[in-house]
């Protein structure tokens, strides 16, 4: 598929959530939806971002917002996750990576290029904080992605991700949807 734009409509698809099967106009409902593609479970970086929009979750519902985080870790991995980290977020399981495509998310060309200054500090955060590297899934070279629509599935923001770790910051999150609801939409 072509990159999506701001402003485009994101593409109904079909998810495997923590919560069950839904298209992504079920999952948006309405209200204003981030949708943070990271790599896989295992990964450091990917599990230091999803305690860090943990720690801030509950300003992103008081911003009128909420967050799905798709993996590329199969649906038993992300039940293990969940069970074990307590995230008040829904997790999409795209192990085929089928979602990734559908939406443009590249990979990396080599592992050399998922390194930047921002992954490398995320990465040793991730270690300060006692993560391991675990069990590779998906695709070792998938780049992230983070899309937030405006309840009506349309993409008020975009940022396809160039390095591993290059995500928007949970107070960036919170900020942009602050914004949409500051400005009536």
């Amino acid at each position: 598929m072509t990159k999506l734009k701001v402003n485009d409509f994101l593409p109904d698809l079909r998810a495997e959530t923590s919560r069950g099967p839904a298209s992504f106009s079920q999952l948006v409902a309405g209200q204003k939806t981030v949708f943070l593609f990271l790599r896989y479970a295992g990964c450091r970086v990917c599990q230091y971002d999803m305690m860090a929009l943990a720690a801030e979750y509950g300003q992103i519902e008081k911003a009128g917002g909420q967050v799905y985080v798709a993996l590329q870790s199969s649906l038993e991995t992300v039940a293990e996750l969940l069970r074990t980290s307590g995230y008040p977020f829904a997790v999409i399981s795209d192990e085929p990576g089928r979602l990734y495509r559908a939406l443009g998310i590249d990979s990396a060309s080599s592992a050399e290029q998922l390194v930047s200054p921002q992954s490398r500090e995320k990465v040793d955060k991730a270690a300060a904080c006692g993560f391991v590297h675990g069990k590779n899934e998906g695709d070792e070279l998938q780049l992230p992605a983070t899309i937030i629509t405006d309840g009506s599935m349309r993409i008020q923001y975009l940022r396809y991700g160039t390095r591993s770790g290059d995500t928007p910051s949970p107070e960036e999150l919170v900020q942009m949807l602050s914004q949409s609801q500051n400005s009536g939409e």
